[in-house]
């Protein structure tokens, strides 16, 4: 065996090791992913909030309601970014909840910004350099 077939029987071998490892971390994404976007229903059903610790703020952009906007740590790539007074539990959304089942704030209810898919929104969060944030002031 040359040295090249070697080289590629070995790489061949580790990338067999190494493919259980990348399955079970992605479903390790996935659950975390589900933990968030389940909390996030419970946020807006007013029984369930997160922690100031537990979200991205974005840099500047922030919601109708004048909140900044942020997203929960291990929301995923298919997450969105959100009113944080939505996921702090500060927001009033008794008022436009039609009954119990109703989980989601429509798109523009005239107080909050609606859900911003990552996918279709670039929004710079505090993550990045600048140092800018829409943050609460502890």
């Amino acid at each position: 065996m040359t040295e090249k077939e070697q080289l590629q029987s070995d790489i061949k071998n580790l990338e067999a090791q190494i493919e259980p490892k990348r399955k079970r971390l992605n479903q390790i994404y996935q659950q975390e992913e589900d933990i968030v976007q389940n909390r996030i229903k419970q946020t807006r059903l007013g029984i369930s909030k997160f922690n100031p610790e537990e979200l991205i703020f974005a840099a500047t952009n922030r919601c109708h309601c004048g909140a900044g906007l942020a997203y929960p740590k291990n929301i995923g790539i298919n997450g969105h970014w959100d009113c944080s007074d939505i996921l702090l539990g500060l927001a009033d959304l008794e008022s436009k909840r039609p009954n119990e089942n109703y989980a989601k704030v429509e798109a523009w209810d005239g107080n909050h910004t609606g859900e911003l898919p990552f996918s279709f929104y670039e929004i710079k969060s505090e993550l990045q350099p600048g140092g800018a944030t829409t943050r609460p002031a502890k």
